[in-house]
């Protein structure tokens, strides 16, 4: 409807009068509207039918154009389109100018002139009379967001793109013009918003796929971020950024050689100007970045093209620095862990290292932050003393998951104190909230050794806390000893502190015939335990082909020889122990295969489902009790003999919720399990 202010004589003279009888009815009344506000009050957009004839001869950057000399000549094309209208004045966020309630409209197949300057649109647009109609043209509209108060183009949105030599990418026009309610056909010269700036790069790894381009200004110039219209035609600028980037998708180099455009509105880009530029390569082993600076031959100005001359870009391989850490973001730089193995690191991406030889890190004293990211497929076969991707620990490593990693060892030890593991060989120090996931360890060794998925060997300073393995990770010793291996699903020995750390799930296998054999110490979380542990649990098949082993569903043996009692609670087991027919001697339980050693010790609210197929179910052997006194200590399945602890039920141990929460498991808790995880731990939720 097209709504005019020009009214008869007749309703104007009625609506007085009507009105005057209203106010002599109640001479109290206040704020009385008069019949001008209430029309006025009832101006909205109207919907007119009007045609645009548009230019852009200040465009120079259009996609289509034809050069005459040194003049680019912007053409119109039939695939053209643009958005015309003023913002809804009820929005009350920001929406893409293409969605219905924006207050634009699309308008499409234009009638372009014999020599393609110009073009005209017809359409339904809303306007309002005396406003400004804002019309756009841009192939990507996600750039335009449109509030009430504007049209806002936010060129960082605008710096994504599929082609990086489609220039219609960056192609974006604006023009205004004023509207009154007698015009039907609006002139609209398109200007160009920004400049638009291509970089040549080249010396980038052939075939590499390139995620960023990055421009950087020297201090004291800058590019705006976004520039918002308003709907009174005045221009606001957005913040100044000294950075800005272009999002290339993966865009390929080929041939070494990269060219990608930038959409760039900028203040002080002047003649002779050194931009910084780098170009960073995404691959799975991390991300890498090329470097160079740049110049520009003159002045940048809107509406422009500037080409750069090609420039060789460089890899850098320095590591820079975030709070206090030296930033990892590739495997090269990863590797260069073991030269300075002292300082502070912190993983920035996952890293994926197929096919890369990769040495354990010797001695490792610094803090090494994983950030939760995973390192994935590491492949380490270690020759002699202590294995792992850190083979000594004696700093921080925390957050970190290792992803299929494959572990091998086929020689000797040289000592009991060294460990074999995935994360670390022997730990010194503090391992925390790491994580092992679908990862194997084979070891095919002659001597004493110590092997767990975490860590090998846990020594006394060190300490264990909030780690898991899971997925179908493995130990399997392919060749044991005639001396006493310690094998674990979560470390192999532990002299020191372990605290709610739980192998989700492991398969262990121990297959050694020798005649001399005396087995080894395997358990579904540590092989041997010499000291107190909190809150942990292990769900683990075990099968031991030999004579000998003590093999239990939590811990293989619980040796003891200190004066003061240690504490073993809050833990349990699950998964089954399985032994060859060629096995004897063997003393296995479900909980702790056996306890050693001339100290006492306590098990306290303890259980185990672990199905020793008939041959020792129960917490612990009798015969090895070693003054052993265990509380709250239950067992799910029938014992063969000696039986320790009480038989329960599942019904019977989620009753004992209750009981078991009496443990203080600090930011842990029991919660009601089913089947044969009766009782479950887990953080406490918030």
């Amino acid at each position: 409807m097209n709504f005019k202010f020009r009214k008869s004589a007749s309703y104007m003279a009625c609506l007085m009068i009507g009105t005057s009888i209203l106010v002599s009815c109640n001479d109290e009344m206040a704020n009385v509207i008069s019949p001008e506000e209430e029309i006025q009050n009832q101006i909205k957009p109207e919907y007119v039918t009007l045609s645009f004839n548009v230019s852009a001869d200040d465009a120079a950057s259009r996609t289509s154009y034809e050069k005459s000399g040194t003049t680019i000549i912007a053409k119109w094309t039939n695939d053209d389109c643009i958005y015309v209208g003023t913002p809804a004045a009820e929005l009350t966020g920001a929406v893409s100018i293409n969605s219905e309630n924006s207050g634009f409209t699309r308008l499409e197949n234009p009638t372009i002139s014999n020599d393609g300057k110009t073009a005209t649109f017809s359409g339904t647009v809303a306007v309002t009379t005396g406003s400004k109609i804002m019309a756009f043209y841009c192939k990507e509209p996600k750039m335009l967001e449109v509030t009430s108060s504007g049209v806002k183009m936010n060129f960082e949105l605008a710096q994504s793109v599929s082609e990086i030599n489609d220039l219609s990418q960056y192609d974006l026009m604006s023009a205004t013009a004023d509207y009154t309610n007698e015009t039907e056909s609006i002139n609209l010269n398109f200007v160009h918003e920004c400049a638009i700036l291509k970089v040549n790069a080249t010396g980038i790894e052939a075939g590499a796929n390139v995620s960023k381009l990055e421009l950087t200004l020297p201090d004291g110039a800058g590019f705006y971020n976004a520039v918002t219209i308003g709907t009174d035609g005045n221009r606001t600028y957005g913040e100044i950024e000294n950075t800005f980037s272009v999002q290339l998708n993966g865009a390929v180099a080929t041939d070494g050689k990269l060219g990608a455009y930038c959409m760039v509105v900028t203040d002080g880009i002047s003649a002779a100007t050194n931009l910084g530029i780098k170009a960073i390569v995404n691959k799975t082993s991390g991300d890498y970045t090329y470097t160079n600076t740049m110049g520009v031959s003159s002045n940048i100005q809107k509406g422009k093209f500037y080409y750069t001359k090609e420039r060789a870009m460089t890899l850098d391989k320095s590591i820079k620095e975030l709070n206090g850490y030296k930033v990892i973001d590739n495997v090269d730089k990863f590797k260069t862990i073991a030269s300075d193995a002292s300082s502070n690191y912190i993983l920035t991406r996952n890293l994926d290292f197929t096919g890369i030889d990769f040495t354990p890190i010797p001695t490792f004293s610094g803090t090494f932050e994983g950030a939760e990211n995973t390192l994935s497929n590491i492949t380490l076969n270690i020759t002699d003393g202590n294995g792992g991707i850190f083979a000594v620990n004696e700093g921080t490593i925390q957050n970190l998951t290792v992803k299929g990693a494959t572990v091998t060892k086929e020689s000797v030890f040289g000592s009991n104190s060294n460990g074999l593991g995935v994360i670390v060989g022997t730990n010194a120090k503090s391992i925390k909230g790491c994580t092992v996931i679908n990862s194997a360890i084979k070891v095919k060794i002659t001597d004493e050794g110590n092997i767990g998925l975490i860590a090998g060997f846990n020594k006394g300073t060190g300490s264990v806390t909030e780690c898991t393995v899971e997925g179908s990770s493995s130990v399997k010793t392919m060749e044991g000893t005639n001396y006493k291996s310690c094998i674990g699903g979560l470390i192999g020995k532990s002299l020191g502190s372990v605290k709610y750390s739980f192998v989700k799930s492991c398969d262990i296998s121990y297959d050694y015939l020798a005649t001399d054999a005396t087995g080894a110490n395997i358990g579904g979380l540590i092989g041997q335990l010499n000291t107190s542990i909190k809150g942990c649990y292990a769900k683990t098949t075990i099968y031991a082909n030999t004579k000998g082993c003590t093999i239990g569903g939590l811990l293989g043996a619980y040796f003891i020889t200190t004066s003061t009692p240690p504490t073993l609670e809050g833990c349990y087991a699950i998964g089954n122990i399985t032994l060859s027919t060629n096995s004897d001697g063997n003393s296995l339980a479900g909980l702790i295969g056996n306890n050693t050693g001339t100290g006492s010790r306590n098990i306290n609210y303890c259980y185990t489902s672990v199905d020793t197929q008939g041959k020792g179910s129960s917490i612990y052997n009798k015969n090895n009790n070693s003054g052993c006194t265990p509380t709250e200590c239950y067992y799910m399945i029938d014992a063969f003999y000696n039986t320790i602890g009480e038989k329960a039920t599942t019904t019977e141990l989620q009753a004992k919720l209750s009981t078991f929460n009496s443990v203080d498991l600090e930011n842990y808790e029991f919660v009601a399990g089913t089947g044969d995880e009766p009782l479950i731990i887990q953080k406490k939720q918030q």
